[in-house]
C-alpha cells in the first residue's frame, strides 16, 4: 500500500510539474491569439505580445510575433532587441526584413550591416531601409562586398537586379572606384540628402487661405453655403509610416525606371517630417523609350460619383530641377477621360517655394469610377509633396459640370 501511495505521489508530482511547465506556454499562445484577433480589428495589443513572450521566452514563433508587433507600433529598439536572438536560427525572409528594418529604425546601423552580412545576399529589404543602409555603407566606408552593395543599390533605387537595361549601373555600384566618379558622388549626395531635413518649417508650409475659400471663389458661390465632404485620401499628410513596407501607410513607391519601355532612372524616394520627397539623381534619355519617372501612389482606389464636383488639393515644391525637361513634377489621378483630370498634369517649378494646388473637377463619364492619385517627378532635382486631400464639394444648388479648374498659389504670400 505504501509503495502504491508513493507511486501515486510521484505521478501527481510529475503531473503538477507538467502543468507548471505547460500552462504558461498555453497561456502565452492564448495571449498571442487574442492579440492577433485584436489586430484584425485594428487594435495593437502590444501588452499581450509582451506577456506571451515573458511566459514563453523560448518560443521562436512567439518571439517573432512579438518583435513584429513592436515594430508595427514604432518601438524599433524593443523590436530589434526581441528579434536578435533569432539570428542564431535560420530566419525566414519576413523575419530577416523586420529585424534589419528595426535595427535601422533604432539607429543601430553597425549592427544592421553586421546582421545583413550573416544573411543571404538577396535578403528582401524595403527601399527606405536599403537607402539608409547604403548611405551608411558609403559614409562609414564599410566593406560589404560587391554583391551585397549591388543588391542594396538596386533596392534603394527601385531597379530590377536582373534587368539588362539597368545591369551596368548596378554592376558598377559594387566597385569603390564608381563612388568617386561624378555620378557616384551625385548619387551619394542624393542618398544622403534623403535621410536629413533642411526644408521650410511647418509654420511656413501652412496654408494662408482655406481650400474652401479658394473653391468658393473659383466656383463663384458663397463660402457660407459651401462645405467639403469627408476626406477620401488615406494618410494624406504622410504622418503614419509602415516601417516594414518602407512606405507611408496607404501609399506605395512607384518606379517606372527599369529600362524596358522606360528609360533607366535613379530616384530616391523618402518620407521625413510629413513630407514625401522624390529626388532624381540620374536619368537616361533614349528617345525610343518613355521618360523615367518615380513617385508615391495611393494604394487604394477612391470611388468617384458621377456628376459630382470634387476638389483635389496638396502642397508641393521643387528645387534644383533644370529647365529643360518637358515634364518635371506632376500629379496623375487617372488615364480615363472626363474624370477630374486625365493623365499627368504638369506642375511648374517653384525654385524652393511651397505652393498649394487646388484642382476642381467632375466625373463626367456618366458612371461611378475610381481614381488613384500619383504624385511624381520626371526630372533631376527634388520634388516634395504633402497635405494631399480629396473631398466632395457640397453646395445647396446644382453646379453644372464644367472643364476642370486648376488654381496654384504660393502658401506663404
Amino acid at each position: 500500500m505504501g509503495r502504491c501511495r508513493s507511486t501515486l505521489g510521484l505521478k501527481l508530482t510529475g503531473l503538477l510539474l507538467l502543468l507548471a511547465i505547460v500552462s504558461p506556454v498555453l497561456l502565452a499562445f492564448l495571449a498571442i491569439n487574442v492579440a492577433q484577433l485584436e489586430q484584425l480589428r485594428g487594435v495593437n495589443r502590444v501588452d499581450l505580445y509582451r506577456l506571451a513572450l515573458s511566459l514563453a521566452p523560448f518560443s521562436r514563433h512567439i518571439r517573432w510575433q512579438t518583435g513584429a508587433a513592436l515594430a508595427r507600433v514604432g518601438e524599433a529598439e524593443a523590436a530589434a532587441t526581441t528579434l536578435l536572438p533569432l539570428l542564431n536560427e535560420q530566419l525566414n525572409p519576413q523575419i530577416a526584413q523586420t529585424l534589419l528594418t528595426a535595427l535601422v529604425d533604432a539607429d543601430r546601423m553597425t549592427e544592421a550591416l553586421q546582421v545583413y552580412q550573416q544573411l543571404p545576399t538577396r535578403t528582401m529589404i524595403n527601399p527606405d531601409t536599403a537607402t539608409r543602409m547604403l548611405t551608411a555603407v558609403r559614409s562609414m566606408q564599410h566593406d560589404l562586398g560587391s554583391n551585397r552593395t549591388q543588391w542594396l543599390f538596386a533596392t534603394a533605387f527601385g531597379l530590377d537586379f536582373e534587368s539588362k537595361d539597368s545591369n551596368s549601373l548596378v554592376s558598377q555600384s559594387g566597385s569603390e572606384s564608381f563612388w568617386v566618379t561624378d555620378l557616384g558622388l551625385e548619387l551619394f549626395s542624393a542618398l544622403n540628402g534623403s535621410t536629413r531635413r533642411d526644408f521650410l518649417p511647418l509654420a511656413k508650409r501652412s496654408e494662408s487661405i482655406a481650400v474652401e475659400t479658394i473653391v468658393a471663389q473659383t466656383l463663384d458661390v458663397s463660402v457660407n453655403e459651401l462645405s467639403l465632404g469627408p476626406e477620401q485620401v488615406v494618410n494624406g499628410d504622410f504622418a503614419r509610416w509602415d516601417s516594414q513596407r518602407g512606405a507611408p501607410v496607404g501609399w506605395s513607391p512607384s518606379y517606372m525606371t527599369n529600362g524596358k519601355i522606360w528609360n533607366v532612372g535613379l530616384f530616391v524616394l523618402s518620407v521625413r517630417d510629413e513630407i514625401a520627397q522624390v529626388r532624381g539623381a540620374y536619368i537616361e534619355s533614349d528617345e525610343s523609350k518613355e521618360p523615367a519617372r518615380a513617385g508615391f501612389w495611393h494604394l487604394t482606389p477612391i470611388r468617384i460619383e458621377p456628376h459630382t464636383p470634387y476638389v483635389l488639393s496638396f502642397l508641393y515644391r521643387t528645387d534644383g530641377i533644370p529647365p529643360q525637361p518637358t515634364l518635371q513634377a506632376t500629379v496623375w489621378v487617372t488615364a480615363e477621360p472626363f474624370v477630374l483630370i486625365q493623365n499627368d498634369y504638369p506642375l511648374p517649378s517653384t525654385e524652393g517655394r511651397w505652393k498649394r494646388v487646388v484642382i476642381i473637377g467632375w466625373n463626367q463619364s456618366g458612371r461611378r469610377t475610381t481614381i488613384q492619385p500619383l504624385l511624381r517627378s520626371f526630372s533631376i532635382g527634388v520634388a516634395e509633396f504633402t497635405q494631399i486631400s480629396l473631398r466632395k464639394i457640397v453646395v445647396p444648388q446644382f453646379i453644372h459640370p464644367a472643364l476642370t479648374m486648376v488654381v496654384i498659389q504660393n502658401v506663404d504670400r
